[in-house]
């Protein structure tokens, strides 16, 4: 059996400290975007998956055709 490697991003909507960062824009791409742009480079498209805990992120993702699952809490 091969073992297979997947990334899961955890991009918490929802933060104390900065609420709304995935979807900020850097040089017009949103946060969470850039660093899955990073990571499908390292271990292909199919193997990244975003963990959200906002629809307004899922409904972005989902335009986008990446993987990403909705959770009420991420640790």
């Amino acid at each position: 059996m091969k073992n297979r490697t997947v990334i899961i991003i955890p991009a918490r909507y929802g933060s104390s400290r900065y609420r709304g960062k995935p979807l900020v824009k850097i040089l017009g791409r949103e946060l969470v975007l850039r660093v899955a742009d990073v990571c499908k480079k390292t271990v292909g498209r199919s193997s990244v998956y975003i963990a959200t805990d906002s629809k307004k992120l899922l409904m972005l993702l989902k335009n986008l055709i990446i993987k990403q699952f909705l959770h009420q809490e991420i640790v």
